[in-house]
């Protein structure tokens, strides 16, 4: 999927400036496809695989807790 044209939940860490892994200008880079080559990071890519796992259990406790339908 390509995730430049817009801004997912992922991305406002970044946005409100409170991310561990990257700034609000890192994103803009990003989100142009200007963003230079970066490391691998063992840690972030764990982290990143455990976060993406638990997705769905995320939404579906949103939508019981809170009644929302989550897309």
């Amino acid at each position: 999927m390509d995730r430049t044209g817009f801004i997912g939940g992922s991305d406002l860490a970044a946005v409100l400036g409170i991310s561990p892994w990257k700034t609000s200008y890192e994103l803009w880079e990003e989100k142009l496809d200007i963003a230079p080559e970066t490391e691998h990071d063992e840690m972030r890519e764990k982290i990143l695989k455990r976060g993406k796992r638990l997705e769905p259990v995320v939404m579906e406790q949103l939508q019981d807790e809170y009644d929302l339908a989550v897309l």
